[in-house]
């Protein structure tokens, strides 16, 4: 392993690799070692950082390739890997998101492994929702840029669901636990009692703040209008089929459990 490690170590030294895909095929072989054995923080945080930053076009594959098998072993490589996690996400889209193709690759991160971040959702909130806006109603707004922007409304929505879902769970095990006490309030031991982990309401079913799903839901609404006459008329358009998904995911949102308040602007 020690020479597995010194062997792709040099990868992280920008000024000893020229070419980028030897660099980051360099970065792949460290994030195999990362998923698979317990290494030292720094190195893990080292790995990742380059990584989210590699948005070179050339070297584009084995980036996306290294940062599969990274970023879920990410919160269990550290006792604050969710922190750090949010971190250096933050950090690459506040400090580097004013260049395009930066923005897109770390927008595209959260998108892919959207179950990852869902623990710390709502420290990227305010960024995505800032991205949303800049990707998809822009002059210059390429169909890629406004497929990604739907893409993170999406990605909203799955997180809004998944809380959903473990609200109800959490409730279930409540009403069990209540018909597992006897008559007298004390616990029936005649009956298993029911062991549930400790969790923290206030942040881990946490809705998302309404002022940021208000603009969501206005983003997708404003994007499925957004399909001009000789779109319409072909029916299969790239942009037709886009507004259909807008349109998709507006039912699912405006769902009684996810966001039934919702305040559509529509002038």
């Amino acid at each position: 392993l020690r020479r597995l490690m010194t062997y792709a170590w040099p990868c992280l030294l920008s000024k000893n690799c020229v070419d980028p895909a030897t660099r980051y095929h360099g970065h792949l072989l460290l994030s195999h070692i990362i998923a698979k054995f317990a290494i030292h923080k720094r190195i893990v945080l080292q790995v990742f950082h380059s990584l989210l930053k590699a948005h070179a076009v050339e070297a584009r594959g084995v980036v996306r390739q290294a940062l599969e098998i990274l970023t879920p072993s990410m919160p269990g490589r550290m006792e604050d890997g969710n922190t750090m996690l949010t971190h250096w996400t933050k950090k690459i889209i506040v400090e580097d998101g004013h260049t395009g193709s930066q923005l897109v690759h770390i927008l595209q991160l959260v998108v892919k492994h959207h179950k990852v971040y869902y623990p710390v959702r709502h420290h990227l909130m305010q960024h995505i929702v800032s991205s949303i806006q800049r990707l998809g109603f822009t002059a210059t707004a390429t169909l890629e840029q406004k497929r990604l922007a739907v893409d993170l409304c999406e990605v909203a929505i799955k997180w809004e669901v998944q809380r959903a879902k473990e609200e109800a769970v959490v409730a279930e095990e409540e009403e069990n636990s209540k018909r597992s006490l006897g008559l007298d309030g004390l616990p029936d031991p005649k009956k298993p009692k029911l062991m549930s982990v400790p969790k923290s309401p206030l942040e881990i079913h946490r809705p998302v703040d309404k002022a940021h799903a208000d603009s969501i839901v206005n983003y997708l609404l404003r994007l499925a209008c957004q399909v001009s006459d000789s779109q319409a008329t072909t029916g299969g358009s790239p942009g037709e089929i886009l507004s259909r998904r807008c349109v998709a995911l507006l039912k699912t949102a405006l769902k009684p459990d996810i966001w039934p308040n919702i305040d559509l602007k529509l002038a």
